[in-house]
């Protein structure tokens, strides 16, 4: 799981359950959210769910009236969400239906219902909250899995970011660094000093080259992504604008220039 660094969280222990989930509490302007996500394979037996059933319950055990969000790539593609049924004829019948009583025991609701990769409901939103979401849409992905995108009424906590001292190693002194680590180098080999000294001194002759041959400036306060440049950005945008025409349209041609634009989009990231 992954979690902007600007808000305000706290790492839920999960370590006791043996399934691919992650939980993490994220504190907002009124009461905190707990936000699992997980992952089931396709092919998994049906022990996955049942590990997913005792890390719930703990956590809801544990969180009182605290709103909770379970998303993620389940892999069940056989539900009729319009009536909660397993669909006639299909495989892991039992894993399916072991999925819908699952939800209905924890009081949650799926809102994620709009095919997630091709024609299959695959990743879900569940919450025992529903009423705080405004709504839930999807959006092409850097994988074969469309991205879930939620508005909610949840507002979270900010942590303001502290500016912080950063090494500038385009005009780096390498010659002189090369220098000075091949001298204390030499020095730390032919000690007789145990290893934890022997780190202890690599570790104070790096920092001390590096202080002395390499400028360093305050970075922005502001959280940049330096991967992401202004090409790219302009990629996924036109990304996104092709998605949303094939999806309005849905003629042949115009989800060829999508998947062709976000093919083309995914190797410049």
């Amino acid at each position: 799981m992954h979690v902007h660094d600007k808000f305000t969280t706290t790492a839920v222990d999960n370590s006791e359950n043996n399934c691919e989930l992650q939980w993490t509490e994220i504190q907002t302007n009124t009461k905190s959210v707990i936000i699992g996500s997980y992952y089931r394979p396709p092919n998994a037996s049906i022990d996955a769910l049942h590990n997913l059933k005792t890390s719930v319950l703990n956590v809801s055990e544990n969180s009182k009236d605290k709103p909770i969000i379970l998303a993620g790539d389940f892999n069940p593609p056989h539900i009729d969400w319009n009536n909660n049924t397993v669909k006639s004829g299909k495989p892991q019948v039992k894993h399916h239906q072991e999925l819908l009583e699952f939800i209905e025991e924890f009081g949650m609701e799926q809102l994620q219902l709009k095919p997630s990769r091709e024609n299959n409901i695959l990743d879900f939103f569940l919450t025992n909250h529903p009423s705080l979401v405004k709504s839930c849409n999807t959006l092409p992905g850097i994988s074969d899995h469309n991205m879930i995108v939620l508005d909610t009424d949840l507002k979270p906590q900010y942590n303001k970011p502290k500016p912080r001292e950063i090494y500038v190693y385009k005009k780096a002194k390498w010659e002189e660094i090369k220098a000075d680590i091949i001298k204390f180098g030499a020095d730390i080999i032919n000690s007789n000093t145990s290893v934890e000294e022997r780190w202890t001194n690599l570790k104070n002759g790096i920092e001390t080259t590096l202080n002395l041959n390499v400028p360093r400036k305050i970075t922005n306060k502001r959280h940049n992504l330096p991967w992401l440049s202004n090409s790219v950005k302009k990629k996924i945008r036109r990304k996104h604008k092709l998605f949303q025409k094939a999806k309005h349209t849905g003629k042949p041609d115009d989800w060829t220039k999508f998947k062709q634009h976000k093919r083309a989009t995914q190797k410049a990231q």
